[in-house]
């Protein structure tokens, strides 16, 4: 796959490391780093995020990546949640952390970007930690495990006129694998059109485990407008996360305990509120 991107890339032309407005005037900043300029995200997500009544819960999540004039550059990303359970009590804490590197190749067509990072995990599966990853984009559910992850992905970005199309696909393995261990591979693809200064945004995420007894996938839809300014974009997305499959056969519950259900579409509605600043 590496060698196939570096052919279709074709020659890379100088550029600044923010000069690439004009070649990705889209920018899905709820997506994985993708090299098109230097900047600094931040997203909070809100909503009905739970789906347990006596459970609320939001995130904030934090993206930086530097790219230089030749396309070569790190990206760091981070994600807290706060959660509010049955008792009343409230909880803040570190989802996950990502650091990586990732190398930008310019074509006519637009740009496609090889990435390779670590995951480092800094907290435990809990209710509504889970669903805030799965609200905004589930591929982050991995940073909900206790193992550090090895991630590689490939971000191409088509731009036509006023439109953007974008591919993001990865692999995650754990970076100390075991005979038993299962690979991650997520899907990302999103489309932009923008008018002026203002912008529309449709995306659509998926994750899931390779193995034979796994066919739990975990899924978001969302689309949302954004507002660039001249090094800021402002951005708001509405999004639904759902899960399809199979859930593993555990035998009736215990009196008193509930079923675990997939969730539907729709069933969760997520509000996220962006800014993106250009560095």
């Amino acid at each position: 796959m590496a060698v196939a991107i570096w052919l279709g890339a074709g020659a890379a032309r100088p550029a600044r490391a923010d000069d690439a407005a004009p070649a990705a005037p889209i920018r899905f900043t709820s997506l994985a780093p993708d090299g098109a300029r230097s900047e600094i995200d931040g997203e909070l997500t809100v909503g009905h995020l739970e789906s347990v009544d006596y459970t609320d819960a939001s995130g904030l999540h934090f993206d930086a990546q530097y790219v230089s004039a030749r396309g070569a550059g790190g990206y760091a990303r981070v994600g807290a949640v706060h959660v509010t359970d049955r008792d009343f009590s409230d909880k803040s804490t570190l989802v996950g952390t990502e650091v990586g590197a990732l190398q930008r190749m310019r074509a006519s067509w637009g740009m496609v970007t090889g990435r390779i990072g670590v995951l480092f995990p800094t907290t435990s599966h809990a209710r509504g930690v889970e669903s805030v990853a799965l609200a905004r984009r589930p591929s982050d559910f991995l940073w909900l495990g206790n193992a550090v992850l090895l991630r590689f992905g490939a971000t191409p970005t088509l731009t036509r006129g006023a439109w953007t199309a974008r591919l993001d696909v990865g692999l995650e393995h754990l970076l100390e694998p075991s005979e038993d261990s299962v690979v991650s591979y997520h899907v990302d693809l999103a489309l932009g059109l923008r008018h002026g200064r203002v912008g529309a945004t449709a995306e659509y995420s998926v994750v899931g485990l390779t193995g034979q007894f796994v066919t739990r996938h975990r899924h978001v839809v969302t689309v949302g407008g954004q507002y660039q300014f001249t090094r800021t974009i402002v951005s708001l997305r509405i999004g639904t996360p759902f899960e399809t499959g199979d859930l593993p056969d555990l035998g009736p519950p215990p009196p008193g305990a509930m079923y675990v259900l997939l969730r539907e579409p729709g069933e969760v509605i997520a509000v996220a509120l962006g800014v993106s600043v250009a560095l």
